[in-house]
């Protein structure tokens, strides 16, 4: 489903007329759509979110930025090989390296690696990805259609929050949870891997 699609599921959902009741306009169903998108990016590792970008380190420079839709890192790899993350203290220690011919970190909005190398280093970051902002009704989530009907029980929510009816609101949470619950079985049977939750993996969050 594109975005006015999603729209009209969700104030089919609330009985809203196609013009609107006054509280609940377009404008805040959409916005209750990216809402609910933000929050299913940040709580699994969904896989149509991964997505990779190629960095350059300079000679001489370990840093490089991170790629700009970034939400959590899965992977830095060089010349073909994975190099291990580590935690900003165990990075400053740049004398064990356990091995490895490189380590990384993240600290702000840049990806760091050590030792600095006299030459440019080429590396893939393989990372989770934000969900695109959707700024007219003919864009679809890059989220798989078969899945859609979360958004418009997650929007439903919030838009029943918005009118002040807890009632209705735990009964779209309670959809939506079970969904959610769904999404994450279905796609394990259909990749083969566990879906992780977002905070097990905090060593890459960036907000």
């Amino acid at each position: 489903m594109n975005r006015g699609e999603l729209r009209t599921e969700i104030k089919n959902r609330l009985a809203i007329p196609s013009s609107g009741d006054g509280l609940i306009t377009d404008t805040v169903v959409n916005q209750a759509i990216t809402d609910a998108l933000n929050v299913m990016v940040t709580t699994r590792d969904w896989p149509w979110l991964v997505a990779s970008q190629q960095l350059a380190f300079p000679a001489n420079i370990n840093s490089a930025e991170l790629p700009c839709d970034f939400v959590r890192a899965k992977e830095l790899v060089v010349n073909g090989q994975p190099v291990p993350y580590v935690d900003l203290n165990q990075f400053i220690n740049t004398a064990d390296y356990s091995g490895w011919p490189y380590q990384w970190t993240i600290v702000g909005n840049q990806v760091q690696i050590s030792p600095t190398s006299s030459q440019m280093i080429l590396a893939t970051m393989y990372y989770y990805k934000t969900e695109p902002e959707m700024t007219v009704d003919s864009q679809e989530p890059v989220m798989p259609g078969f899945l859609h009907q979360w958004i418009v029980a997650y929007g439903a929510y919030l838009c029943a929050l918005r009118r002040q009816d807890e009632g209705r609101a735990a009964v779209y949470m309670a959809q939506s949870n079970d969904l959610m619950n769904r999404m994450r079985d279905d796609v394990r049977r259909k990749t083969g891997r566990k879906i992780q939750v977002a905070p097990r993996v905090s060593y890459a969050n960036w907000q």
